[in-house]
């Protein structure tokens, strides 16, 4: 374990439905579970006492060795969590879809192993998913050459690489509006409205970046979701009420239509 109350940590964080989750799952297994019994001692506590759960667990076969068993169980709590959330989320999803085709492709089953990777792509670049679609151009590339497709190879080689060029400026994109959202921070960090010639120019200068010229410039729906959070927070800490208030109304329309 990294931390002495990391597990407390993460079991406290858990709802209700994901700790009869993990109960019923473990419920499943035969023989003595340890780590059962050491996660209802922890669920008890308000705060975190080590030395109580000792003295509570000291008649139990396993109370000479509760380092491993708190490593063991906070394995299985992230195990659980991972299974009680797969499919509910895209993040989730193409990540399990990613470990599949990993599998596949290890197996030789090539074909079983394109259809997946066609099937994550369209969901990627339904949800603008841009470092999956990157890891998946990956598995494109890798499978074409693992089958010796040499027609295959000359006629999609090009295309692959325009998309990789494409998600790359996209994900570029990206994090330069994340730079200029950090630089906003700071500065707002430092006073909660201007003060001062030094900072009125920090903020000039950043409200008068190209980025933040055109919704154009963002290319991706994360990039335009800083662009009009940026323009918005500009505006305010420089009063610009009317301005910072069309912003704002233009950012809730934009996070409405947010892929899920």
């Amino acid at each position: 374990m990294k931390g002495t109350n990391d597990l407390f940590l993460l079991i406290n964080s858990m709802s209700k439905s994901e700790k009869r989750f993990f109960k019923l799952s473990a419920s499943i297994h035969s023989g003595e579970k340890n780590y059962l019994v050491l996660f209802n001692a922890i669920e008890k506590q308000k705060e975190y006492n080590e030395e109580r759960i000792k003295r509570e667990l000291k008649d139990r076969s396993f109370a000479d060795n509760i380092a491993y068993e708190k490593n063991y169980l906070f394995k299985q709590v992230l195990k659980t969590l991972r299974n009680y959330h797969s499919g509910k989320s895209v993040d989730f999803q193409l990540t399990e879809m990613l470990e599949e085709i990993s599998i596949l492709h290890s197996r030789g089953l090539y074909k079983i192993c394109e259809k997946t990777i066609v099937k994550a792509k369209k969901i990627a670049v339904d949800h603008e998913r841009n470092a999956f679609l990157l890891e998946l151009l990956k598995w494109e590339w890798d499978l074409m050459h693992s089958r010796f497709a040499i027609d295959e190879v000359e006629k999609n080689v090009k295309g692959i690489l325009v998309q990789y060029e494409t998600i790359m400026s996209k994900i570029s994109n990206l994090n330069k509006y994340k730079a200029i959202a950090s630089d906003v921070f700071v500065n707002t960090y430092k006073g909660a409205h201007i003060r001062g010639k030094e900072q009125q120019m920090n903020y000039s200068k950043l409200a008068a970046l190209s980025l933040l010229s055109e919704e154009s410039n963002a290319l991706s729906y994360d990039a335009r979701s800083y662009f009009y959070l940026l323009k918005s927070n500009l505006y305010f800490v420089r009063r610009d009420w009317k301005n910072a208030f069309s912003s704002t109304v233009k950012l809730a329309g934009l996070l409405e239509r947010q892929p899920s």
